[in-house]
């Protein structure tokens, strides 16, 4: 007798720490905040610690609420919001959520040119990211973006691969995406793509709000469902939410 599709937890690699390494440096991996000791010899940060830490005091200009104290330390931590773009790529931002704007007003008929990326989201176990490099782009009306209500939105284009998301998302569909900041805190909930150790996904998202976790569905009923814990959640990027679906002539 059936019971349904079932959820499993999201164990993949064990985790032995928060680093990897980069440039024969151990890194932290991407997070909120940083110290000097954190980020010293990592692209686009000095070498030593002290010349770290003036480079970061530098970037918060004077905004005090961009670094304080690290908890049960005498260190200053730093927002990632300050860092430059070469140092969160390192961290392992996602390229895409870095991006200011990826739509083009162009002059011809009042178009916008929407992006799409060679990244493919995987409607199934995941697909690892090699590279995200623009392949193409499609023109639509600025009317049309006002009228959807994306008008004001970072948009980009990425292929859907596998089935686990029928009848909503077929492989070979273009999901139109609305880019979202790292470490953004809006309500996590619907159709999201996202990365869990390098590997992008498209699932819908739902917040355990006991738990604190996010329970990862797939819309086709064939398919399981996993949950990543709480404590996981610095393996999982979120990089933007389904907008649009421009399905797939077969």
């Amino acid at each position: 007798m059936s019971s349904g599709p079932r959820e499993d937890k999201l164990v993949d690699t064990p985790q032995k720490d928060d680093t990897s390494l980069c440039g024969g440096k151990k890194r932290t991996l991407k997070q909120e905040w940083y110290t000097a000791q954190d980020l010293h010899g990592i692209r686009g940060m000095p070498t030593t610690a002290r010349r770290t830490r003036d480079t970061l005091e530098r970037l918060v200009d004077g905004n005090d609420d961009l670094k304080r104290k690290r908890t049960g330390t005498k260190a200053t931590e730093y927002h990632e919001s300050i860092l430059p773009r070469e140092t969160k790529l390192a961290l392992g931002y996602s390229a895409l959520a870095l991006t200011e704007s990826n739509v083009v007003v162009t002059n011809l008929n009042n178009l916008v040119q929407i992006p799409q990326y060679s990244v493919k989201a995987s409607a199934g176990g995941g697909l690892a990211v090699e590279e995200e490099n623009i392949i193409g782009q499609i023109s639509v009306g600025k009317d049309w973006l006002y009228k959807q209500k994306l008008n004001n939105l970072n948009l980009a284009l990425i292929e859907v691969s596998g089935d686990s998301m029928e009848p909503t998302l077929s492989d070979g569909d273009l999901a139109m995406i609305s880019l979202i900041k790292p470490c953004c805190t809006e309500k996590v909930e619907g159709i999201y793509i996202f990365s869990i150790d390098g590997e992008v996904r498209i699932k819908r998202l739902t917040k355990d709000l006991s738990k604190r976790g996010y329970h990862l569905r797939s819309d086709n009923q064939l398919f399981g469902n996993d949950y990543i814990e709480e404590s996981e959640l610095h393996r999982m990027n979120i990089i933007g939410k389904l907008k649009k679906v421009l399905k797939s002539v077969k």
